[in-house]
């Protein structure tokens, strides 16, 4: 009498296609910051803010009323290149942060900003990268996105296939 082993086969179901979206979405976001932002070989260099407008804000999340529409002007190499940056203007982590209650000051023709541009593309700049090329929202939104990930992992996952 022989006995037959049964061969155990991976079986994909609902639960798995859910934890496969969820790292794959986790290995997207993630990646998507890091390309987004600029690189450690850009070049800094000297920019003045052309005009500021406060643009209502739709989503008071941070607690701020306002964002702010920057234009500003800097040169790169032998060239002088015009940019427009809207958002909620950094407080901290950012050479160019200034608390909510100063926003005035970028209204003064005087008033200096850091830029950073790509030296083999110039026109490519920001205003907002940080040290570490993390804005801190993005690293906020990147650590909850791996919360929930490990959330399903621990909690939700094994209960759902224990009812398979």
């Amino acid at each position: 009498m022989s006995l037959h082993r049964h061969k155990v086969r991976l079986r994909i179901g609902p639960a798995e296609i859910v934890l496969l979206l969820l790292l794959g979405l986790l290995v997207a976001f993630m990646l998507s910051g890091t390309l987004a932002v600029p690189g450690a070989d850009w070049q800094q260099a000297e920019g003045k803010v052309l005009s500021v407008y406060r643009v209502q804000n739709a989503s008071n999340s941070l607690g701020l009323p306002y964002r702010l529409q920057v234009t500003y002007q800097y040169n790169a190499g032998s060239s002088e290149h015009t940019s427009t940056w809207e958002g909620e203007w950094p407080e901290s982590h950012s050479p160019n942060a200034l608390p909510a209650s100063e926003w005035e000051r970028l209204q003064d023709p005087s008033y200096r900003l850091v830029v950073l541009y790509d030296p083999e593309f110039p026109a490519r700049n920001s205003i907002h990268a940080t040290r570490n090329h993390y804005p801190i929202w993005w690293f906020r939104l990147c650590l909850g996105l791996c919360i929930l990930v490990l959330w399903w992992v621990f909690a939700v996952y094994p209960r759902w296939k224990t009812r398979d």
